[in-house]
């Protein structure tokens, strides 16, 4: 059914969500190219997995691994910021990998229908996976942290952090916006 579908879809915000606090932490205690990288490891072994998936559940459990690897990649991109630019580029920085993460989305999005009709499913599974694998590999061989620039300490976070941090006014509008946008877009 449409609603079975789609919850293949939507596990993907519902873990990173649910795992956001943890992955910055781990991140912070961890630095962030090693959780990236064992992030996408696992994240493009599941991925090469869909190809094998035998019925929709088997799909919905490499999807729910996906999902859960995700945080731990996307959270890494403020680290990686704070670590290897001044203060004064962060937010164009930032705001360049994110385009850089949506366009990759979104070109994932335009092709897999077209690959799918070309190729069939499951070989468009199997080729999604070989590139997510391709890319793994390629941040493993090319990337590396910046030692010579003191990160931040991690600290304990928790949802409550969450809730207070809500309750300040000055950020209340910019919480709302991007729920409601990113609610209403996705």
């Amino acid at each position: 059914s449409e609603s079975l579908a789609l919850l293949s879809i939507a596990v993907f915000p519902i873990f990173y969500v649910l795992l956001s606090l943890h992955a910055g932490k781990i991140i912070d205690k961890y630095k962030y190219t090693n959780v990236v990288i064992v992030s996408a490891l696992l994240m493009s072994c599941f991925a090469l997995l869909r190809f094998y998936a035998i019925n929709f559940w088997a799909l919905m459990v490499m999807q729910c691994a996906i999902a859960i690897c995700q945080p731990y990649l996307i959270n890494g991109i403020s680290k990686f910021v704070a670590d290897w630019f001044s203060k004064k580029h962060v937010a164009l920085i930032t705001s360049i990998l994110s385009i850089n993460m949506f366009l990759g989305m979104a070109i994932g999005a335009a092709v897999t229908p077209i690959a799918v009709i070309q190729l069939g499913f499951e070989e468009t599974m199997l080729l999604m996976g070989v590139l997510s694998m391709i890319s793994t590999v390629l941040f493993i061989l090319f990337a590396n942290s910046n030692t010579d620039r003191n990160s931040i300490n991690a600290n304990h976070v928790s949802f409550f952090d969450y809730i207070n941090l809500a309750k300040q006014q000055k950020i209340r509008p910019l919480l709302w916006s991007d729920f409601l946008l990113f609610g209403q877009v996705n």
